[in-house]
């Protein structure tokens, strides 16, 4: 497995840290192009504010399900296998960024059918808000991959200060084949 590192020897610091700060990668990816967009065709609108308002609905729920999806991830595999790589952290980084749509829309759905109110998960509601949040979720693998390299190299602090080593690509080593 390239570049691996001991699952039992990462920071809880750092593993919090990487957990929280992740999902910052789409306010950087994903609100400030949207925010852009959105001030290029409501004049009256400042970027700062529609960038902010963007960026909470974005980075709040991504936080959440980050600390939610990141930690549980942590707990039952990595530290069951005992280590962890760095495609396997941009990887589930995209899973994670993909299933937040989806994951959105249950909770939402879930909440309308209990509370009685129109909508919910009837035949004509559902369809369309499954192929929004597959659209969702496919626009958010880029945001969803930074995070998961911001994960890693947040991780690969250690309390030396030292940086994080450098990602390898996947590839078989020609010692393995021996």
């Amino acid at each position: 497995m390239p570049n691996p590192r001991n699952g039992y020897d990462l920071n809880y610091l750092c593993l919090v840290l990487g957990l929280i700060i992740a999902p910052a990668a789409g306010i950087l990816l994903v609100a400030g192009p949207m925010g852009l967009l959105i001030a290029l065709k409501d004049r009256d609108l400042s970027v700062l504010k529609i960038f902010g308002v963007v960026a909470a609905v974005i980075y709040i729920p991504s936080l959440v399900w980050s600390l939610v999806a990141g930690a549980a991830y942590m707990l039952f595999v990595v530290r069951r296998r005992g280590r962890i790589s760095s495609p396997e952290c941009l990887l589930i980084g995209a899973i994670v960024a993909f299933a937040l749509p989806s994951v959105l829309l249950a909770i939402i759905g879930l909440n309308e059918s209990l509370s009685g109110r129109t909508g919910g998960f009837g035949s004509g509601w559902i369809s369309s808000q499954i192929l929004s949040a597959l659209g969702g979720g496919l626009l958010l693998i880029p945001s969803g991959i930074f995070g998961g390299w911001v994960f890693w190299w947040i991780t690969s602090l250690r309390n030396n200060g030292s940086a994080a080593p450098e990602m390898e690509v996947l590839s078989q080593s020609s010692n393995s084949a021996k």
